[in-house]
């Protein structure tokens, strides 16, 4: 009884509140007045309609999600339910968070006003969560539970939701259960990732599994929880006169679907979707849900210790390593990884993975974008390549060379020894290179800070050749203090004629791996991935002595003036946006030694 009067009084308020603004409008018509109400309530509910123009809101642009987010944090610290410090720290980090290019998904949501004002208190009470499973799952829980009582200001207080539930003896965890179950039936059944249109029937179906009552009882019960969800929760919504009906944004679906996905027997569910292209978010969702929201990480290791193929040899068996590579690691890693104590469990996840990556990222007739996606996993597991730092020699040469191009990583030393401090520029930079330092403000490489060029295993790429120079000149006095080099000797760039002599072997071979072709198989060129990828992915186009990447990728600086040049530097090697006309051992270019592009790199020798 006390349920019904509750539900009954909060009608009553929606009722006294329609009248007050009819009368306001009515006796004050020249005063300007916006009302706003969710779209599918004011054209389908004749109780709601006002004598007033309506229109309906096109998604906030993101200009003005800015503007939305300012005004709401200094509504509410005029309120003074926010404080000013901690509300512009939140502002800043929510709008850092939309900006972010990985979080897609919250741009798009948030030209919804009441999704980006869901993200605002939740950003304002303890800052977004990293994990999408973790964001996802507040989302819901807010939208499903505390977005209606937030509304009524009705702190503490039931919902009429909750309500609802408590008269039919059915608990939340019940309800939740029943639309993951219903997310996870309807999603991908369109062989896409769009939000699916539910049938009326299919919901009430649903709902009714959970009710014990009779079958009238039953119906009745499903059309009242419904209906509350439709019009006050904002997780469901109803279209086609209440004929269908849909879940208000696709990550709400997924995220469901994802849920139903990591519980239960839930090899089995993985199994059944890995395959399937429309489940792939689901699947990374209901992965991040037992590591992030359950804390249940041998459940994902079993996942992928099940999944995993032992010997990858077809598209879908690569496509498996892919997707459960990317998962462990970006949602578990070797860190959480180490925290579960099913030792064998463990240790194999933590060895077959990186093996995986590695023989994809290698895997001839792969597609190139697809041993990118590997070479760059196993650079987030910070497994960098083999034999990094090495010098390769061979018979007849005079000098040593690196085996691959220099990399972020080895260049960040330099960078962190003080490469580009004004206390440092005596002992590493040349005059000329000082100079230019100074007037261009270098103070790192060009492209350092752009994710397409700056993960620790590709090559440094935005150096100029004084750069380049600088960084021998310290690798010459770290070197020296490790005793692996004498006071004599010193690492410098290679001349022409020795990167030529490494690069083509002894048989004056037309490129590192012989007479054959480039191809996607033994080299980055031509634009194949748009940027650079890590050293050492195409094994196939190594030199006999071992020498990687030789042939694109990068142009590699060489200490020679060019003919006739007074301040134009030999390249050569070719690069990745070059096309096979670049490439080949005898090709060579010049460019002025200040330049610093986004193709130019270097490889260092030594004697």
């Amino acid at each position: 009884m006390q349920a019904q009067h509750r539900l009954a009084g909060a009608e009553h308020r929606r009722q006294r509140l329609l009248a007050a603004v009819q009368h306001f409008a009515t006796s004050y018509a020249q005063v300007p007045l916006i009302v706003t109400c969710r779209q599918r309530p004011y054209r389908e509910g004749e109780h709601y309609r006002l004598p007033l123009p309506a229109v309906e809101l096109a998604p906030l642009s993101r200009p003005a999600v800015g503007q939305f987010l300012q005004r709401w944090h200094d509504e509410l610290t005029w309120a003074g339910l926010y404080q000013p410090a901690a509300a512009a720290t939140a502002q800043r980090r929510l709008l850092g968070a939309l900006d972010d290019p990985e979080r897609e998904e919250l741009r798009e949501m948030a030209g919804t006003p009441l999704l980006l004002t869901m993200m605002a208190r939740v950003n304002y009470e303890r800052g977004l969560p990293e994990s999408r499973a973790a964001l996802y799952e507040e989302f819901v829980r807010k939208l499903l539970w505390e977005w209606e009582r937030t509304k009524l200001d009705d702190q503490g207080q039931p919902t009429g939701l909750e309500i609802l539930l408590h008269q039919a003896g059915v608990s939340t965890v019940s309800l939740e259960r029943a639309l993951n179950k219903l997310a996870y039936t309807v999603h991908g059944a369109e062989g896409q990732r769009s939000v699916v249109d539910i049938r009326r029937a299919t919901i009430r179906e649903a709902l009714e599994e959970i009710h014990t009552g009779d079958d009238a009882t039953k119906a009745a019960w499903a059309v009242g929880v419904l209906k509350l969800m439709d019009d006050r929760s904002g997780l469901i919504y109803a279209v086609e006169q209440n004929r269908l009906y849909r879940f208000s944004h696709r990550t709400f679906q997924e995220y469901l679907a994802a849920r139903w996905l990591a519980t239960g027997d839930f090899v089995d569910n993985f199994r059944q979707k890995l395959d399937q292209e429309q489940w792939q978010e689901a699947i990374f969702l209901a992965l991040g849900c037992q590591v992030s929201v359950l804390g249940r990480y041998e459940d994902a290791l079993e996942v992928i210790d099940e999944l995993l193929p032992a010997a990858p040899n077809s598209r879908t068996d690569w496509r498996r390593v892919l997707v459960l590579g990317e998962a462990y690691t970006r949602l578990l890693g070797p860190q959480r990884a180490r925290e579960v104590k099913k030792d064998k469990l463990r240790e194999r996840v933590m060895t077959d993975v990186p093996a995986r990556l590695t023989a994809a990222m290698h895997a001839a007739g792969l597609p190139a974008r697809q041993r990118l996606q590997a070479g760059l996993l196993l650079d987030a597991l910070g497994i960098e390549p083999p034999g990094l730092d090495d010098f390769v020699a061979a018979p007849g040469w005079s000098f040593a060379i690196g085996r691959y191009p220099v990399t972020n990583k080895q260049y960040r030393r330099f960078m962190e020894a003080g490469g580009y401090a004004a206390q440092n520029e005596q002992k590493w930079w040349s005059e000329q290179g000082r100079t230019e330092k100074r007037r261009s403000g270098w103070t790192k490489p060009r492209y350092w800070d752009e994710s397409r060029f700056n993960h620790d295993s590709q090559p440094v790429v935005g150096v100029s050749w004084y750069e380049a120079n600088a960084y021998c000149a310290w690798l010459t006095e770290h070197l020296r203090g490790q005793g692996l080099i004498s006071g004599g000797q010193a690492v410098r760039l290679p001349t022409q004629a020795e990167w030529e002599q490494a690069a083509r072997s002894t048989d004056g071979r037309a490129y590192p791996w012989g007479n054959q072709p480039p191809s996607g198989d033994l080299c980055n060129f031509n634009n194949i991935v748009g940027g650079t990828t890590p050293v050492g992915q195409y094994p196939q186009g190594a030199s006999p002595y071992g020498l990687l990447d030789m042939a694109g990728n990068v142009f590699e600086w060489c200490e020679n003036l060019y003919e006739g040049q007074s301040n134009a530097r030999v390249i050569r090697g070719g690069a990745y946006n070059m096309d096979a006309s670049w490439v080949g051992c005898a090709s060579r270019y010049r460019y002025h030694q200040d330049h610093r592009s986004a193709n130019f790199g270097f490889r260092v020798v030594r004697p």
